[in-house]
């Protein structure tokens, strides 16, 4: 058997396939079933977006790409865990990966970055 397979579940023939792997996996292995995470293009959508807020400035906010996506994540509903450092004073920001989004969730995503730029008037498709 390979090191992994990714089977998406939309056809019978797709899952008889992955029955027949579940049946001949060894012990050990694991399986994981859950909905299909953003796509590479909506990934790409968001940083080409989050760049052109990051390059205009809106309200004067001048902040990394990698900071807009935390602004947009936390404006589309998805807000960061914070815990205490191991070591020392203070606190531990803990969230905002876009890879463990659906592509409902990062469509959301999206669309906050698309409605706080047109708030702003900001053309995102620069």
């Amino acid at each position: 058997m390979a090191n992994g397979h990714t089977i998406i579940l939309r056809t019978p023939a797709q899952r008889e396939r992955a029955k027949r792997l579940i049946d001949q996996a060894p012990d050990d292995f694991v399986v994981k079933f859950g909905p299909m995470t953003r796509t590479n293009a909506q990934n790409d959508m968001m940083w080409a977006r989050l760049s052109v807020l990051s390059r205009l400035k809106p309200e004067q906010r001048h902040h990394r790409p990698d900071i807009w996506k935390a602004l947009v994540m936390d404006i589309a509903g998805h807000k960061p865990i914070w815990v205490p450092a191991l070591e020392g004073d203070g606190m531990i920001c803990i969230g905002y990966k876009s890879s463990l989004l659906t592509k409902a969730e990062m469509s959301d995503v999206i669309e906050a970055a698309n409605a706080y730029a047109a708030e702003h008037g900001i053309n995102l498709d620069n």
